[in-house]
């Protein structure tokens, strides 16, 4: 069974570090002066915007040859700046490691199974990784950002699938079915226009961690349909 847990410290893409950092800092350093209610979360959302990043074979290292893709989806209230900020309120899921064949640059219709067996149609569930005393989240995993900052929170996907459908090459249907690592069902679906970025430049030629190129948006798009 092909293992990547060793690789996870290789790997921190833009996504992972501007928004993951970012507002695990914002999160620890807002305080509210009174013990903040618990934090309930839609458990069926409606995303409304989102995007793809290709990183090509990003664990040939690893003799897997298989492509990797990550999935961002926003909720309404979300969105991206200009200086690739995350802004607003809303949830925000991310799937990385995404594995599609060796000759998919997209991300193809079919059911996608959670699994770190690193074939295509699977993706890697959510977990901690340290390195060098960081802790970052890695795998599958949603934020939920509210305004006061105190409540908001990431949960880790640790279980499910999530299923693509494409309509005329131009409209992408998600919809999700996971569970958390609080054991709790989290469903959510997107309709839409989903733009695909090419991040396969980006990719790492050793097992060095690459803190290149921390800020700025994709550079180029595969696919962006109209």
């Amino acid at each position: 069974m092909f293992r990547i847990d060793v690789a996870n410290y290789m790997k921190i893409k833009i996504q992972n570090i501007i928004i993951g950092v970012s507002l695990l800092i914002l999160m620890a350093s807002c305080k509210s002066e009174s013990p903040a209610l618990p934090y309930i979360y839609e458990s069926n959302p409606q995303y409304t915007s989102g995007y793809v990043q290709f990183y090509g074979d990003y664990y040939k290292n690893y003799q897997n040859l298989n492509n990797v893709l990550s999935v961002s989806l926003f909720s309404k209230g979300l969105s991206i700046s200009s200086d690739a900020q995350l802004v607003g309120t809303g949830q925000f899921l991310f799937l990385e490691d995404v594995f599609s064949a060796p000759a998919d640059t997209m991300l193809r219709e079919g059911t996608y199974t959670i699994a770190e067996t690193g074939v295509p149609f699977t993706f890697f569930p959510g977990k901690e990784f340290k390195n060098n005393n960081e802790t970052k989240p890695s795998g599958a995993y949603i934020y939920f950002i509210e305004a006061d900052a105190s409540k908001s929170k990431l949960q880790y996907i640790t279980e499910g699938s999530f299923t693509v459908s494409i309509q005329n090459d131009t409209i992408y249907s998600v919809n999700c079915n996971f569970v958390t690592a609080d054991k709790k069902e989290l469903k959510g679906n997107f309709k839409g226009v989903l733009p695909h970025y090419d991040e396969s430049a980006k990719a790492p030629t050793s097992q060095s961690v690459r803190m290149e190129n921390l800020r700025g948006l994709p550079v180029s798009f595969i696919h962006s349909p109209k």
